[in-house]
């Protein structure tokens, strides 16, 4: 632990054990401190439940203290919770000093009516004090442009930092990394929005605009990265991080399905919980008293609204369009569509809002019926505009991924393509024609080139007239090293069947790193190295290792996303393949 953190950890307890201490002066005796004690646990697990920190509890330092313990990650080394305990430490150091010097409470503050009023001024002005200082900061936008500074620690070969856009994954600027530090500015004018930071493989979405400065600190290396953050939107950041649109009730009734036939039930229960989701919303602030600000709250409260919307239409359309029994309260809905009258910028190309005006463009009987075909015809029906392009180019990238036969997705595809006029949306529905295309079941696999561990060229089609069983894997992987082993069962328990063929592919970097790890730990299965593993996953799509492929006796895919072999899929599958 670094000093700034032990020293963070004292200051934060000062308040805590001033108020001990003046419950054994006011109260003598071992039991009186501990009920108090005991009074502070129970507060701050009152406010883990209710994600908040209550201002006149003394215990709420620790809270706060917890709910930031890295220095890092704070605009300040003092910070809101050792602020908060330095009060509570005055206030209470002063009491207990005047109680046990005049030996009582009434001899220390009300003995006669001059000590009354300077005890209730006191009071009031302490109480006023601690009103506005608990009161959360507001948002401020202290520059022109966006400012960004940061660290980076890595053993990884990085020249610089990047930001693009989260949609279109346009370019906004880049920053050259020079003694493990980067800098970066623009004055442009840029909306609030969601950017995608990439530093190598690894990528951290911000909310920022212009008016934002950040300071970022990196670590990373080839499993992860870990990201430190100072920022005048630090509120926005933890906001987005840490709140789900949904309350636990309400989220569990949803994936289970629990109120189907109950529609009086659920829309109690998808009120309350709007209901709370919305004071969390007004009362958020981060663990330094940052607020949110104003338009990323319209945002987000925004999205809250259309995310409640489409649940209830996913409830009807599991249950009821037409019995009425199943419609909701038409108070409720009318608040929640009164929050999205006017949508943000963020909102009007969010997937959710995006599917929310899809639906609303079918009827109730449209909804029974052949929905996609429908709203195809719909969409047509539409003037040219930006909001046209969206959500013909969101109903189309979803049919596709629907459809199944790769013949009839090219005719859908081009039969729709051209009704869309902005560019970025069809250069973003070719590349999704061409992804499902080459990934779906039947599709040709690449004739990869692999090195084996002596150094020679093997390719993939030495295994043509076999199922091969790819594992996708990398040293620095824990993971994967981990259902190595079973792997290997598996490979075992296949090994007579001479139309099944298992083999590992490494994606590291470095091919060193892979020959060593053999060496250490061999193997039965055939080990090989990838070079520009980086493509391969990016044409692919893979995000995550391990993973496993099957590539079937003509070379063409059979499943690109294979269960992990210690699942029952995983056999089930190969037991089908087997040839005796």
């Amino acid at each position: 632990m670094d000093y700034e953190t032990y020293a963070r950890i004292c200051i934060t307890i000062l308040g805590i054990a001033s108020l001990q201490l003046c419950a054994s002066v006011a109260f003598p005796g071992f039991i009186w401190s501990f009920l108090v004690g005991s009074l502070g646990i129970a507060s701050n697990i009152t406010s883990l439940v209710q994600k908040q920190s209550f201002f006149f509890n003394p215990y709420s330092s620790l809270y706060t203290f917890w709910n930031a313990p890295e220095i890092k990650n704070l605009n300040s080394f003092i910070s809101y919770s050792e602020l908060m305990s330095v009060f509570w430490m005055i206030i209470f150091l002063i009491i207990g000093y005047f109680w046990y010097s005049k030996k009582g409470f009434k001899n220390a503050f009300l003995k006669n009516k001059k000590q009354i009023i300077i005890s209730t001024v006191l009071f009031i002005v302490g109480a006023g004090f601690l009103y506005m200082f608990q009161k959360p900061k507001s948002y401020k936008s202290d520059i022109a442009g966006i400012s960004m500074t940061g660290k980076l620690e890595t053993d990884l070969k990085i020249d610089s930092i990047k930001i693009y856009t989260t949609d279109f994954h346009k370019k906004i600027g880049a920053a050259a990394i020079k003694n493990n530090t980067f800098s970066w500015s623009t004055k442009e004018n840029l909306p609030l929005d969601e950017y995608l930071i990439e530093i190598g493989t690894k990528k951290l979405i911000l909310v920022m605009g212009s008016g934002d400065w950040f300071d970022l600190d990196f670590k990373l290396n080839n499993t992860k990265l870990v990201s430190y953050i100072r920022s005048n939107r630090k509120a926005d950041q933890a906001y987005r991080q840490t709140e789900d649109a949904f309350g636990r009730e309400f989220g569990y009734a949803l994936e289970d399905q629990t109120y189907t036939n109950d529609p009086a039930k659920f829309y109690e229960l998808a009120q309350s919980d709007w209901k709370e989701s919305q004071r969390i919303l007004n009362i958020f602030a981060d663990p330094e008293n940052n607020a949110l600000s104003d338009d990323y709250k319209m945002y987000r409260r925004q999205l809250m609204a259309i995310r409640y919307l489409n649940e209830i239409n996913n409830y009807r359309k599991m249950t009821s369009w037409n019995d009425l029994k199943f419609a909701p309260p038409k108070e409720f809905i009318a608040e929640l569509n009164e929050n999205i009258q006017k949508p943000t910028q963020l909102l009007s190309k969010n997937e959710n809002y995006l599917q929310f005006k899809l639906d609303h463009l079918l009827t109730d009987q449209d909804q029974s019926i052949n929905a996609d075909s429908i709203l195809f015809v719909k969409l047509n029906q539409l003037p040219k505009s930006f909001e046209k392009d969206q959500l013909l180019s969101k109903h189309l990238s979803k049919t596709m991924e629907l459809e199944s036969d790769s013949t009839a997705r090219n005719k859908l595809f081009a039969s729709e393509i051209n009704k869309i006029n902005s560019k970025d949306y069809k250069n973003m529905l070719y590349s999704k024609l061409e992804q499902i295309n080459i990934s779906q079941k039947g599709s040709v696999f690449p004739d990869l080139a692999f090195l084996n561990d002596k150094g020679k060229t093997v390719n993939l089609s030495k295994f043509r007239g076999k199922y091969v069983i790819i594992d996708l894997w990398a040293t620095w992987c824990a993971p994967c090293k981990e259902i190595r082993p079973v792997f290997e069962t598996r490979n075992n328990q296949y090994r007579y069947y001479s139309n099944i063929q298992f083999i590992s592919v490494s994606l590291d970097q470095d091919q060193n790193k892979w020959k060593n790890y053999l060496k250490a730990k061999p193997s039965n299965i055939p080990q090989f190295w990838l070079n520009n593993a980086e493509q391969f996953m990016r044409t692919y799509k893979i995000q995550s290792i391990p993973r496993f492929l099957i590539i079937d006796p003509d070379g063409k895919i059979f499943n690109l996303n294979t269960p992990f072999p210690d699942e029952d899929n995983f056999v089930e599958i190969l037991d089908k393949l087997k040839k005796y």
